[in-house]
């Protein structure tokens, strides 16, 4: 099991995209981490000035993932305050993705619910690699 897991979600973004994650959790000693399709890391870097996490993200798909945290619910929002495609992976509904500014976690659960916005048809691209990734981290919580 896991410890402490507070985010775990799909991003898709069509264009580079600096990803906020609103933790307010100061000294919480978390760690974020973005996996990209290419199967490369990139470790996110904390500002503790405005208490979040940022990672740039390349066009394309990651999964993020927020450990060790202290904070109760979490946020992710593109920095720019566009819209990006959210994912989430539900072994009981499928796998759910919607186009939104941000996706928020509640204290008990680490995968953000789908928003007021339109679910989304995922194309064959997500089931080949979002699905199956965000699958692997739900096995391993």
């Amino acid at each position: 099991m896991t410890s402490n897991v507070k985010l775990i979600v799909g991003v898709r973004v069509d264009r580079p995209v600096t990803l906020v994650v609103d933790e307010k959790a100061t000294g919480s000693g978390a760690a974020l981490a973005a996996l990209h399709r290419d199967q490369a890391a990139t470790q996110g870097q904390y500002d503790p000035q405005a208490d979040a996490w940022r990672v740039d993200l390349p066009a394309g798909d990651h999964v993020i993932e927020l450990r060790d945290s202290a904070a109760g619910q979490v946020v992710a929002r593109p920095l720019d305050g566009g819209t990006v495609t959210f994912v989430r992976f539900d072994p009981d509904k499928g796998t759910l993705a919607w186009k939104a500014k941000a996706a928020t976690t509640t204290a008990s659960d680490p995968w953000p619910q789908p928003g007021e916005t339109e679910s989304l048809d995922l194309d064959p691209g997500v089931h080949d690699w979002i699905e199956p990734t965000l699958a692997k981290v739900a096995k391993d919580l």
